[in-house]
Protein backbone atom coordinates (compact mmCIF):
# COMPACT_ATOMS: atom_id res chain seq x y z
CA UNK A 1 0.00 0.00 0.00
CA UNK A 2 3.00 2.30 0.37
CA UNK A 3 3.13 2.52 -3.44
CA UNK A 4 -0.19 4.35 -3.25
CA UNK A 5 0.39 6.27 -0.02
CA UNK A 6 3.82 7.73 -0.81
CA UNK A 7 2.76 9.56 -4.02
CA UNK A 8 -0.28 10.91 -2.18
CA UNK A 9 1.87 12.25 0.66
CA UNK A 10 4.35 13.73 -1.80
CA UNK A 11 1.45 15.55 -3.45
CA UNK A 12 0.26 16.85 -0.08
CA UNK A 13 3.76 18.02 0.79
CA UNK A 14 4.06 19.78 -2.57
CA UNK A 15 0.74 21.54 -1.99
CA UNK A 16 1.85 22.56 1.50
CA UNK A 17 5.12 23.96 0.14
CA UNK A 18 3.19 25.86 -2.50
CA UNK A 19 0.97 27.35 0.24
CA UNK A 20 4.13 28.05 2.31
CA UNK A 21 2.63 26.09 5.21
CA UNK A 22 5.71 24.52 6.78
CA UNK A 23 3.72 23.00 9.64
CA UNK A 24 1.87 20.78 7.19
CA UNK A 25 5.15 19.92 5.46
CA UNK A 26 6.65 18.71 8.74
CA UNK A 27 3.45 16.90 9.71
CA UNK A 28 3.11 15.00 6.45
CA UNK A 29 6.82 14.22 6.25
CA UNK A 30 7.52 13.19 9.84
CA UNK A 31 4.16 11.81 10.93
CA UNK A 32 3.29 9.95 7.72
CA UNK A 33 6.12 9.63 5.22
CA UNK A 34 8.83 8.22 7.51
CA UNK A 35 6.61 5.58 9.24
CA UNK A 36 5.19 4.44 5.89
CA UNK A 37 8.62 4.10 4.28
CA UNK A 38 10.04 2.26 7.31
CA UNK A 39 6.99 -0.01 7.48
CA UNK A 40 7.26 -0.73 3.77
CA UNK A 41 10.93 -1.66 4.15
CA UNK A 42 10.19 -4.02 7.05
CA UNK A 43 7.31 -5.77 5.30
CA UNK A 44 9.34 -6.03 2.09
CA UNK A 45 12.10 -7.78 4.04
CA UNK A 46 9.60 -10.11 5.70
CA UNK A 47 7.97 -10.95 2.36
CA UNK A 48 11.27 -11.57 0.59
CA UNK A 49 12.71 -13.64 3.44
CA UNK A 50 9.56 -15.75 3.75
CA UNK A 51 9.26 -16.63 0.08
CA UNK A 52 13.00 -17.17 -0.44
CA UNK A 53 13.19 -19.45 2.59
CA UNK A 54 10.16 -21.34 1.34
CA UNK A 55 11.76 -21.76 -2.08
CA UNK A 56 15.02 -23.04 -0.59
CA UNK A 57 13.20 -25.50 1.68
CA UNK A 58 10.98 -26.88 -1.09
CA UNK A 59 13.98 -27.20 -3.43
CA UNK A 60 15.83 -29.11 -0.69
CA UNK A 61 12.95 -31.57 -0.32
CA UNK A 62 12.54 -31.96 -4.08
CA UNK A 63 16.28 -32.52 -4.53
CA UNK A 64 16.33 -35.17 -1.80
CA UNK A 65 13.20 -36.96 -3.07
CA UNK A 66 14.55 -36.92 -6.63
CA UNK A 67 17.86 -38.43 -5.56
CA UNK A 68 16.14 -40.96 -3.27
CA UNK A 69 13.82 -42.28 -5.97
CA UNK A 70 16.52 -42.14 -8.64
CA UNK A 71 19.05 -44.14 -6.65
CA UNK A 72 16.39 -46.79 -5.96
CA UNK A 73 15.56 -47.27 -9.65
CA UNK A 74 16.35 -50.50 -11.46
CA UNK A 75 19.53 -50.87 -13.47
CA UNK A 76 17.47 -50.60 -16.67
CA UNK A 77 16.63 -47.01 -15.78
CA UNK A 78 20.30 -46.04 -15.77
CA UNK A 79 20.84 -47.93 -19.03
CA UNK A 80 18.01 -46.00 -20.71
CA UNK A 81 18.90 -42.55 -19.33
CA UNK A 82 22.25 -40.86 -19.64
CA UNK A 83 24.11 -39.86 -16.50
CA UNK A 84 24.35 -36.21 -17.56
CA UNK A 85 20.59 -35.96 -17.98
CA UNK A 86 20.00 -37.41 -14.52
CA UNK A 87 22.54 -35.07 -12.92
CA UNK A 88 21.00 -32.12 -14.74
CA UNK A 89 17.58 -32.95 -13.28
CA UNK A 90 19.01 -33.13 -9.77
CA UNK A 91 21.05 -29.91 -9.99
CA UNK A 92 19.81 -27.57 -12.73
CA UNK A 93 16.09 -28.32 -12.63
CA UNK A 94 15.87 -28.07 -8.86
CA UNK A 95 17.68 -24.72 -9.05
CA UNK A 96 14.99 -23.48 -11.44
CA UNK A 97 12.33 -24.60 -8.97
CA UNK A 98 14.15 -22.80 -6.17
CA UNK A 99 14.31 -19.56 -8.13
CA UNK A 100 10.69 -19.82 -9.25
CA UNK A 101 9.36 -20.42 -5.75
CA UNK A 102 11.55 -17.75 -4.22
CA UNK A 103 11.75 -14.20 -5.49
CA UNK A 104 9.53 -14.79 -8.53
CA UNK A 105 6.55 -15.86 -6.42
CA UNK A 106 7.22 -12.99 -4.05
CA UNK A 107 7.13 -10.48 -6.90
CA UNK A 108 4.05 -12.16 -8.35
CA UNK A 109 2.12 -11.79 -5.09
CA UNK A 110 3.16 -8.16 -4.72
CA UNK A 111 2.21 -7.28 -8.29
CA UNK A 112 -1.07 -9.19 -8.01
CA UNK A 113 -2.12 -7.28 -4.90
CA UNK A 114 -1.08 -4.02 -6.52
CA UNK A 115 -3.06 -4.89 -9.65
CA UNK A 116 -6.21 -5.63 -7.62
CA UNK A 117 -5.88 -2.33 -5.76
CA UNK A 118 -5.36 -0.46 -9.03
CA UNK A 119 -8.44 -2.06 -10.59
CA UNK A 120 -10.59 -1.22 -7.57
CA UNK A 121 -9.42 2.40 -7.67
CA UNK A 122 -10.11 2.61 -11.39
CA UNK A 123 -13.59 1.18 -10.96
CA UNK A 124 -14.25 3.67 -8.19
CA UNK A 125 -13.05 6.65 -10.24
CA UNK A 126 -14.57 5.79 -13.63
CA UNK A 127 -16.21 2.38 -14.23
CA UNK A 128 -17.00 3.09 -17.91
CA UNK A 129 -13.43 4.00 -18.79
CA UNK A 130 -12.18 0.98 -16.86
CA UNK A 131 -14.44 -1.27 -18.95
CA UNK A 132 -13.08 0.22 -22.16
CA UNK A 133 -9.54 -0.33 -20.91
CA UNK A 134 -10.15 -4.00 -20.10
CA UNK A 135 -11.82 -4.54 -23.47
CA UNK A 136 -8.65 -3.29 -25.10
CA UNK A 137 -6.52 -5.56 -22.89
CA UNK A 138 -8.25 -8.78 -23.97
CA UNK A 139 -6.14 -9.22 -27.15
CA UNK A 140 -3.03 -8.59 -25.04
CA UNK A 141 -4.04 -11.35 -22.64
CA UNK A 142 -4.43 -13.83 -25.50
CA UNK A 143 -1.02 -12.86 -26.86
CA UNK A 144 0.55 -13.23 -23.41
CA UNK A 145 -1.01 -16.68 -23.04
CA UNK A 146 0.55 -17.78 -26.32
CA UNK A 147 3.89 -16.29 -25.30
CA UNK A 148 3.89 -18.12 -21.96
CA UNK A 149 3.11 -21.39 -23.73
CA UNK A 150 6.02 -20.72 -26.09
CA UNK A 151 8.33 -19.95 -23.15
CA UNK A 152 7.30 -23.18 -21.43
CA UNK A 153 8.16 -25.22 -24.52
CA UNK A 154 11.50 -23.49 -25.04
CA UNK A 155 12.35 -23.87 -21.34
CA UNK A 156 11.96 -27.64 -21.72
CA UNK A 157 14.25 -27.51 -24.75
CA UNK A 158 16.77 -25.44 -22.79
CA UNK A 159 16.78 -27.87 -19.87
CA UNK A 160 17.21 -30.81 -22.27
CA UNK A 161 20.10 -29.04 -23.99
CA UNK A 162 21.79 -28.30 -20.67
CA UNK A 163 21.39 -31.94 -19.70
CA UNK A 164 23.04 -33.01 -22.94
CA UNK A 165 25.87 -30.53 -22.37
CA UNK A 166 26.49 -32.00 -18.94
CA UNK A 167 26.38 -35.51 -20.32
CA UNK A 168 28.88 -34.77 -23.10
CA UNK A 169 31.24 -32.98 -20.73
CA UNK A 170 31.04 -35.75 -18.16
CA UNK A 171 31.71 -38.50 -20.69
CA UNK A 172 34.59 -36.63 -22.33
CA UNK A 173 36.31 -35.55 -19.12
CA UNK A 174 35.51 -38.73 -17.19
CA UNK A 175 36.94 -40.87 -20.00
CA UNK A 176 39.72 -38.54 -21.01
CA UNK A 177 42.17 -41.44 -21.40
CA UNK A 178 39.93 -43.01 -24.04
CA UNK A 179 39.48 -39.64 -25.76
CA UNK A 180 43.24 -39.15 -25.86
CA UNK A 181 43.88 -42.71 -26.99
CA UNK A 182 41.59 -42.39 -30.02
CA UNK A 183 42.48 -38.71 -30.65
CA UNK A 184 38.80 -37.79 -30.62
CA UNK A 185 39.16 -34.36 -29.03
CA UNK A 186 37.78 -32.63 -32.12
CA UNK A 187 34.75 -34.92 -32.18
CA UNK A 188 33.96 -34.24 -28.51
CA UNK A 189 34.41 -30.52 -29.09
CA UNK A 190 32.03 -30.68 -32.06
CA UNK A 191 29.34 -32.47 -30.04
CA UNK A 192 29.74 -30.03 -27.17
CA UNK A 193 29.56 -27.03 -29.52
CA UNK A 194 26.35 -28.32 -31.14
CA UNK A 195 24.67 -28.95 -27.79
CA UNK A 196 25.85 -25.58 -26.49
CA UNK A 197 24.44 -23.89 -29.60
CA UNK A 198 21.06 -25.54 -29.05
CA UNK A 199 21.02 -24.23 -25.49
CA UNK A 200 21.90 -20.76 -26.76
CA UNK A 201 19.13 -20.82 -29.37
CA UNK A 202 16.51 -21.88 -26.82
CA UNK A 203 17.75 -19.33 -24.29
CA UNK A 204 17.79 -16.51 -26.83
CA UNK A 205 14.21 -17.31 -27.87
CA UNK A 206 13.11 -17.11 -24.25
CA UNK A 207 15.01 -13.85 -23.78
CA UNK A 208 13.33 -12.24 -26.81
CA UNK A 209 9.85 -13.25 -25.62
CA UNK A 210 10.44 -12.14 -22.03
CA UNK A 211 11.81 -8.85 -23.35
CA UNK A 212 8.25 -7.80 -24.09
Amino acid sequence: MSNFAVPLIIGLVTDAIYRRNMDDVIKYTVHWMIPIVLGSAIFTWVRGTTFNTMGVKIAKEVRYDLFYFTINKDISFFDENKTGDILSRISVDTSVIEEGLGMNISMLMRNLIQLICNVLLMLFINPELTGVLFAGLLPTLFIMGYMMKFVKTETKNLMAAKGKIGNIAEEAIGNYRTVKAFASEDEEIRKFREANEKAYVAGSKIARVLGF
